[in-house]
Parts: structure tokens; C-alpha cells; sequence
């Protein structure tokens, strides 16, 4: 079971009691100097002795806010029940943990700090951060911790509160959940990947809850909601088809099109932050509007060798023009025979084979193929191009154990020549 955490930082402030509340006002609320017993009490009442609240304390901290009685007497004031204190009375089966560290005030300190709120974290770890009273780079830091530690320990992000007391009115003081913040870097991170690998295994991890968040208003939330699962659905599914090389559903184009479809007429006033990420996405997809069009392989062949798909481009090319060709002549680009046929076909024009050597599907119709050597315009354009991409996908495909194995970048560089070369000749 993962363990659940509160991390918070004390300051050496004098802080006045306020009534913190969370999303609603509670008149029975205490009234507390601290954020951290608000947070504590209100988090983190039904933890068991796995799980730890931490409280990070500078020396100055420890002796002004945390030990009891607090030693706090800024201008004089008078001197208040310290933080161990307060958390004692709560009876908490918890663990309470003091961490020191130090002041921060040069770089080596700052990142000493990074290092030891790191180490303080586990694999897998459900976190709730309290950033209210800590030093001015703490949300930047923090911030770059979330996302160095999500990475290295697959921590989750439960909360990030800020105790806004600056807002305080008639002795309520808000608590500001900017949990959503880590959500959208969560989001943008897994947009980013999809657009620069076409990769889509972040989007399709994520819970559609954390987008509750990021919708700013309850009408209409059911139908954005309804129009995001299906995208979290549709993608990985469009994604997997590039990279099995599903021709006949990259023509076909369902997903790709409902994708777009989606991605279109999702209002934009719904979901402010995480549109601009969406709207990225789209113009990712937009060459994938149309449906039940062959032109559509030859745009899945451009997206895998941008996302660096190279033996699925090459696979995908060399049936497309397949397909092509059938729909070119007529013929049911889904019956073997006819792609036998057609393959046969660019076999005789590219290597000139006379007709008493033809065979298989070839001999076995000669009048069709005569007929397909003679009108398909696009065969003959294509038939050098056909043949290289035999030799590419030959040898990818027997893993380089050819006597004439072509290096490996050699690849990347020849589909994109051939792609560009067919693309230009296409009636």
C-alpha cells in the first residue's frame, strides 16, 4: 500500500490566529496560528502508522514556531503554543517528523534543500504539499521537484494548498487547493510526448479526474468530460494502428477523424488552461480529418517518419502504393489476390520481365495485367521507388542478417526520399 505524506515548510514568522477552511466555511472551525495543523487536521485525521507528516525547519523555525513553548517575539509580541504542540493535541496515529535543513540563502543551500525534501520521498509516495509559510523560491522549487520526483519515483500529487491569510474576512482565512497546476504540467507533458513521439501512453494514464479541476464551469462538464474519454480512448487506438501498420483501418480512418471531430467541437470556453494543449493536439490530427480515403496512408507514412516509426513508414508506403493502384484500376484493395497482382505488376514494368516469364497471379490473369501495365499512370512513375522500398523493407525486416545489411541510419534517410519523390507523382 503507498504510503501518504504531508510535506510542509515552517517559517520564522509571527503568524495571528485565523479560521482556515477549505472550499467551505465550518463554524465550528478552530482557530489556529498555524496552516500546517488546519492542513494536518483536515488531510490527514485517518492515517495509519505507515504514513509520515514532515515538517521542514530551519533552526531559527525549530526555536520561534515549532518548539513549545515558541520562542517568537517579533516586536514583542506575545509568545504562543508552538506548531509540535498543536499537532500533539490532534492525537494523530501518523508519524510526525522534523526534518532540518538549511536557511537557503545561496544556491549550494537551495539545492540542499531540493536534496533533502528528495530523499525524504518513497517510490510511489501519495503526496500533499503545504507551501504557505516557506522561502520566496519554494514554489519554483517545488515545483521542479514535483516533476523531478514524479519521474525518478513515481510520486502522485494528492494536494498542493497555499493558507491565504491575506484574504482573511470576519476570521476565515481560505485555503487555495493549486493542485490542478501539477495536473496540467501532467497534461502538457503528455501532449508534448504524443506530438513529438506519437506517443499517447500519458494521455491515456491519465485520470479523466484530474481534469475536473481544470473545467471552470459546471454547465455543460458531462458532455466535455464524455468527449475527453472518448478522445483517451481513440487516440491510443489510432497511435496502435501506425504502429501495427493497420492499413486498411489507417484508410478506413475512424479514429482519426472522430479524433479531430472531437478535438474540433469541444467548447474552448470550458476548459481555459488545458485548450491551448488540446488545440496542439488538433493540429496534430488535422491531417487525419478525412475519412475512407487511400490519401490518408500516405499521410500515416509522413506522421511515422516524424515520430521516427521508420519500419512502420516503409511497411506502410509500400502497401499504400498497393492500395493506390487498386483504387487506381478499380480492383478491391482488400482481396491478397489483387495486391499479389499489382505487386507482380510493378515487379514486370520496373525489371522489363517478358511475358513468357511472368507467374503466379500474373499468368494467371494476363489480359488484367496487361491492362494494369498499360493504363496504371502511376505505376509507371513509381515502379523504381516500389522496388527500393522491396530492398528497405527486405532488410529491415530480416533484422540486417543479409549479406548486404544497410546501416541503420541509412533508413531514416532513404523513406524520407522515397516519400518525397511518390508524394510529387501522385495523379
Amino acid at each position: 500500500m503507498e504510503r501518504k505524506v504531508f510535506l510542509s515548510v515552517l517559517g520564522t514568522g509571527y503568524y495571528n490566529e485565523t479560521k482556515y477552511f477549505f472550499k467551505e466555511i465550518a463554524s465550528d472551525e478552530p482557530a489556529t496560528r498555524f496552516i500546517q495543523y488546519a492542513a494536518v487536521k483536515h488531510y490527514c485525521n485517518s492515517w495509519s502508522k505507515e504514513d509520515d507528516i514532515l515538517i521542514f525547519l530551519t533552526k531559527d523555525a525549530r526555536k520561534t514556531n515549532w518548539n513549545h513553548p515558541a520562542q517568537n517575539n517579533l516586536n514583542n509580541k506575545k509568545p504562543y503554543e508552538g506548531l509540535s504542540y498543536k499537532l500533539e493535541e490532534l492525537g494523530l496515529t501518523a508519524n510526525i517528523k522534523t526534518i532540518p535543513i538549511p536557511d537557503g540563502n545561496n544556491e549550494k543551500e537551495i539545492w540542499e534543500i531540493f536534496q533533502i525534501v528528495y530523499n525524504q520521498l518513497k517510490d510511489n509516495d501519495e503526496v500533499y504539499f503545504d507551501i504557505t509559510h516557506a522561502f520566496r523560491f519554494l514554489p519554483m522549487l517545488l515545483m521542479v521537484l514535483i516533476n523531478y520526483s514524479k519521474f525518478l519515483k513515481s510520486i502522485k500529487i494528492k494536494s498542493i494548498t497555499y493558507g491565504n491569510h491575506q484574504m482573511e474576512k470576519d476570521g476565515y482565512s481560505p485555503v487555495i487547493d493549486i493542485t490542478s497546476l501539477s495536473q496540467l504540467q501532467d497534461w502538457t507533458s503528455a501532449a508534448n510526448e504524443f506530438i513529438s513521439f506519437g506517443s499517447v501512453k500519458k494521455i491515456s494514464d491519465l485520470s479523466l479526474q484530474t481534469l475536473l479541476p481544470l473545467i471552470n464551469v459546471k454547465r455543460g462538464k458531462d458532455n466535455v468530460l464524455s468527449s475527453l474519454r472518448k478522445l483517451s480512448v481513440l487516440l491510443p487506438r489510432f497511435v496502435k494502428n501506425l504502429q501495427t501498420c493497420r492499413g486498411a483501418k489507417i484508410v478506413e480512418n475512424y479514429e482519426g477523424k472522430e479524433i479531430f471531430s472531437i478535438l474540433n467541437s469541444t467548447d474552448v470556453g470550458l476548459i481555459q488552461p488545458l485548450n491551448p494543449i488540446l488545440s496542439r493536439i488538433k493540429n496534430e490530427m488535422n491531417i487525419f480529418s478525412t475519412p475512407d480515403n487511400v490519401l490518408n496512408g500516405f499521410k500515416s507514412v509522413d506522421w511515422c517518419i516524424r515520430n521516427d516509426l521508420t519500419q512502420q513508414a516503409i511497411t506502410l508506403l509500400q502497401e499504400i502504393i498497393l492500395t493506390y493502384i487498386c483504387e487506381e484500376m478499380h480492383l478491391d484493395h482488400k482481396k491478397i489476390g489483387n495486391r499479389n497482382l499489382i505487386s507482380s505488376c510493378i515487379n514486370i514494368a520496373a525489371k522489363k520481365i517478358d511475358e513468357c516469364d511472368w507467374e503466379n497471379e500474373a499468368l494467371e490473369d494476363k489480359n488484367l495485367t496487361k491492362t494494369i501495365l498499360n493504363d496504371s499512370l502511376f505505376l509507371q512513375k513509381i515502379k523504381k521507388e516500389y522496388m527500393v522500398l522491396s530492398n528497405l523493407r527486405n532488410d529491415i525486416n530480416h533484422a540486417g542478417f543479409t549479406e548486404s545489411a544497410m546501416k541503420a541510419d541509412t533508413f531514416e534517410k532513404r523513406i524520407k526520399e522515397i516519400h518525397c519523390s511518390i508524394l510529387a507523382k501522385i495523379i
